[in-house]
């Protein structure tokens, strides 16, 4: 499990003082550091400080101050309106809203279970928000720039990325299960990126399944658009083959990609630790996996155009049908019938 820098300060802060506890209380740095907030607070002045909310239903209105990392133990918190370095949230249900986070190192906003990011701003982050220690997040109407990754999810399952926006970032939205543990039922719809190296990366390890991928509009990545690589370990304890089984990619608008490829590998043994399969991600839309766990997955009413290799690159998955590839590098399309 990954260590968290900053918990261990937040919590050094907290230990021994009193609780915050005026309802609507107008506060400034020098009475808020260090002190759990139980209640209802607006800032009046930025705080360097970490913050740590205990308390249930509280709000925490930056009034367009900003604050240092902030921990949420705390159950329906609201944080709005301002800016941070980062989040760590293990209470359920916290929303943070009208947020600008930007710079931060590692992972920088954590959520916990039932987390809803809306209309927030992130900028020049390592990994700008995660979904690792509880799920679904809800991620919609926010702005993704210049980070390593935009959102990334982690572990486990329903996870939504809607009307969001993602320009030059390394990956846009990445999907993989960190520990062999899954991330599953991921959805990524009505996205809008560009300029961004992948824009969707999905990388099934053992249990990255049933991800679908529906209505963006994904243009100018300097690899592939949308990148589906299925390691295709066993799945734990001794299942049937794992990976990224089930992704459905479809109705989404893929121009101009491939202007500085990488290499995708793909399809591991499990025995050799080697991978058997190998790719230039070039393309539209790419998938790298092996025949059984590429039948799983279905490709279908997607628009590619003006990529530097073939529209769509997916060898040996369900062809939903009704795939359009016009004026690519390569090919058309291979494993699906394009017009």
């Amino acid at each position: 499990m990954r260590a968290h820098r900053f918990l261990t300060t937040l919590a050094g802060l907290t230990a021994g003082l009193g609780a915050l506890s005026s309802p609507a209380a107008a506060v400034v740095d020098s009475s808020i550091c260090g002190r759990p907030i139980t209640d209802d607070v607006t800032l009046t002045a930025d705080v360097e400080c970490g913050l740590s909310v205990t308390g249930d239903g509280v709000t925490v209105d930056l009034a367009g101050y900003s604050i240092g990392l902030m921990s949420i133990d705390g159950r329906d918190v609201t944080v709005r309106d301002g800016s941070a370095r980062g989040f760590f949230v293990s209470g359920s249900r916290a929303l943070l809203e009208d947020l600008t986070v930007a710079g931060g190192e590692g992972f920088v906003v954590e959520a916990g279970p039932y987390t809803t990011i809306s209309r927030s701003r992130f900028v020049g982050n390592d990994s700008a928000v995660s979904q690792y220690f509880g799920s679904p997040l809800l991620v919609e109407d926010s702005v993704f720039e210049d980070n390593s990754v935009g959102v990334t999810i982690q572990s486990g399952s329903g996870a939504v990325i809607r009307n969001s926006t993602f320009v030059g970032n390394t990956t846009g939205v990445n999907v993989w299960d960190e520990d062999w543990h899954g991330a599953d039922a991921t959805e990524v719809e009505h996205n809008f990126f560009d300029r961004n190296q992948v824009g969707v990366m999905v990388r099934g390890v053992s249990a990255a399944s049933d991800t679908v991928i529906r209505g963006n509009t994904i243009k100018n990545s300097a690899a592939s658009g949308v990148l589906v690589v299925s390691e295709g370990r066993t799945l734990p304890p001794a299942g049937g083959p794992g990976g990224a089984v089930g992704t459905v990619i479809t109705e989404n608008t893929v121009l101009r990609s491939g202007s500085d490829p990488v290499t995708a590998n793909g399809c591991l043994d499990e025995a050799t630790e080697r991978y058997e399969c190998s790719t230039v991600a070039d393309d539209g839309i790419t998938v790298l996996a092996r025949p059984e766990i590429a039948a799983t997955m279905t490709v279908s009413k997607n628009r590619t155009m003006w990529n530097a290799g073939h529209g769509i690159e997916a060898p040996r998955v369900t062809d939903g049908g009704q795939n359009i590839a016009n004026k690519n590098g390569e090919a058309p399309c291979i494993g699906v019938v394009c017009r």
